[in-house]
């Protein structure tokens, strides 16, 4: 038995003989499981479960994770993969609680990489080194690794995909007629989006609301006028001058977004582009996703560059990279190593498990293997091979796609930026600014406050 993609030279094998290097005999039995007839002796009565938890059911989706339990327990004929869906509104209180049980999952999967590094500071992991190299350390991301390291270089979780999140989606019909060109930095773009604003379709569809989105875009904001929110000895930064240019640049073109903007959040936000109401969109690949399903006719004309910073020449893009963690405590962690080294590399009837696994949010879910970018597995998808160039400028934003709990590549984990993000101060000081009318300097300093509270200083 392997799991050895089909699609590279590059691709490792995830077989006996890795096993054995990696895992020690006891996960050696369980990857050789189909290659010995001892097995059927020893071990078909007791098969061993390994609990995966994930909140991905949309139809497509389903079909890849059905794909990747067939084919593993294929492979492994001892091993059961039990799938149980849960909520990102309560994934966190359901786990806690599973933890004091003494009961936890296996795996968790598709879950914030905040509350991965939360769980890393409270000991409640088991690392995943020997995943990595299972699959093939050359092959990863490293920027996508780095999201889920540890400053002892562990790796205590995975990235099991990513998405280029800061990308700006555009109507090229839209923009030829109104004479413009995607914007290169901020002062590019207020013309660009003012250009755009008429007969009932607006510049672009950015929130403004109390929370989520608008949070998220009012740190990533703060991030493309060149600021840290802490700086990378973990000490508060929040200097106030790019909190200052952030709150004016989106205060600035806040004509140029629906009325109703002030209410919006993700699915708000991104409808807007979707149904044609905006001629730009903040979003991930999920943009060309919905386009695809709810509004084909504008499909064609659906480009796709980083949305901009401040400064040309000192780009900022913004990479969400879901997190595939293993849990301390639970029952079967040497087969729930050889569970998740299958997300990647684990090959089927059908293909690659992982491009398979791709394939259920085609666009929005981008590939983390160097292998599997550059496979025709992956490419052949319908909306993939149409909309090729689109998807290859999110993967080439990916070389510089950080995320909250890493600000760049100078920048350790950052353990609190969950709890930061969970104070909304990037929402708040852009509802401050955009609709009290407040003094952005002001609201700077108070936003920083804020931030070293919960820093500690």
């Amino acid at each position: 038995m392997t799991t050895k993609p089909n699609n590279t030279k590059r691709a490792r094998d995830v077989g006996r003989r890795t096993a054995i290097k990696t895992l020690g005999s006891a996960a050696a039995l369980v990857a050789g499981a189909s290659a010995t007839g001892h097995w059927k002796r020893s071990f078909a009565a007791s098969k061993k479960s390994v609990r995966v938890w994930t909140t991905q059911v949309a139809p497509d989706q389903l079909k890849g994770y059905d794909y990747y339990k067939e084919s593993f327990e294929a492979a492994h004929p001892g091993i059961v993969i039990e799938w149980e869906h849960v909520s990102d509104d309560d994934a966190w209180p359901k786990l806690i609680a599973a933890y004091a049980g003494g009961n936890p999952p296996e795996i968790v999967s598709n879950l914030t990489p905040s509350w991965n590094a939360t769980l890393y500071a409270q000991d409640k992991l088991i690392m995943c080194n020997d995943v990595v190299e299972m699959v093939g350390k050359d092959d990863w991301d490293e920027a996508a690794l780095s999201i889920h390291a540890a400053p002892n270089g562990d790796q205590y979780g995975l990235p099991i995909g990513a998405n280029a999140f800061a990308t700006m989606w555009h109507r090229r019909d839209l923009m030829a007629k109104a004479g413009v060109e995607a914007p290169k930095d901020w002062a590019e773009s207020v013309p660009f989006f003012k250009a755009l604003t008429k007969g009932g379709i607006y510049g672009h569809s950015n929130p403004y609301g109390p929370g989520g989105m608008t949070n998220t875009l009012g740190w990533a904001f703060i991030k493309k006028a060149g600021g840290d929110i802490v700086n990378p000895d973990q000490t508060t930064s929040m200097e106030t001058g790019p909190i200052v240019d952030a709150l004016e640049f989106v205060k600035e073109i806040r004509p140029y977004s629906p009325s109703g903007a002030t209410g919006y959040s993700y699915g708000e936000s991104l409808g807007a582009f979707v149904s044609g109401r905006s001629a730009t969109g903040w979003y991930t690949g999920r943009a060309l996703m919905n386009v695809n399903t709810q509004n084909p006719k504008i499909l064609d004309d659906v480009g796709a560059v980083p949305w901009p910073s401040k400064d040309r020449n000192n780009a900022f893009d913004m990479g969400g990279y879901h997190a595939h963690w293993i849990c301390k405590g639970c029952k079967n962690p040497k087969e729930a190593a050889l569970v998740a080294a299958w997300h990647y590399s684990g090959t089927g009837p059908q293909g690659s498990v992982y491009a398979k696994w791709l394939h259920g949010a085609p666009s929005h879910l981008l590939p983390i293997l160097k292998s599997t970018a550059a496979s025709d597995d992956y490419w052949n998808h319908p909306l993939l091979k149409r909309k090729k160039a689109e998807v290859l400028v999110m993967i080439e934003m990916l070389k510089n796609g950080f995320t909250r709990v890493k600000e760049s590549a100078k920048h350790p984990i950052s353990f609190k930026m969950g709890e930061i993000q969970g104070t909304n101060v990037f929402a708040l000081m852009t509802q401050k600014v955009v609709i009290n009318n407040e003094d952005p300097k002001k609201v700077a300093e108070w936003g920083r406050d804020q931030v070293a509270k919960v820093m500690g200083g």
